[in-house]
This record gives structure tokens, sequence and C-alpha cells, in this order.
């Protein structure tokens, strides 16, 4: 990915944990993929509000190092 992006800061958003019944990908899967591209992973609902600011806060804070 970072081939394509260069070194953009970014992370990986799981979102609608309010569906996990539903849940199509195991959670380990993508943290392992999130581990092999060196980037921190979350999982949100945007419904429920839960881990939407945390997430952003981390993207924030890589960006903010990444620039100062």
């Amino acid at each position: 990915m970072r081939s394509l992006s260069g070194e953009i800061p970014f992370i990986l958003i799981g979102n609608k944990t309010d569906l996990s019944d539903e849940r199509v990908i195991d959670r380990a899967l993508i943290e392992q993929k999130a581990r092999e591209l060196g980037v921190r992973y979350f999982e949100t609902s945007a419904k429920l509000n839960e881990g939407v600011n945390k997430a952003f806060e981390e993207l924030s804070i890589q960006i903010l190092n990444k620039y100062k």
C-alpha cells in the first residue's frame, strides 16, 4: 500500500461493530494484515459513536508527528 501512497500516515478502520453478529472477516485476520502493513487497526460503530474519536485521534497524532 505504501508503494501507492508514499509515507502518508494511515490506519485501518473496521466500521459497523454494532452488527457484530453479521461479521464476515475474522478480526484476527485483519489484525494480522495491520501488523504486516505496520499500521494500527480500529473497530468502530458510527451508529453508536464507538471508537470513532479514538481512530481519528490516532490518525491526527500520526499526521502531526509526521509534519513537525
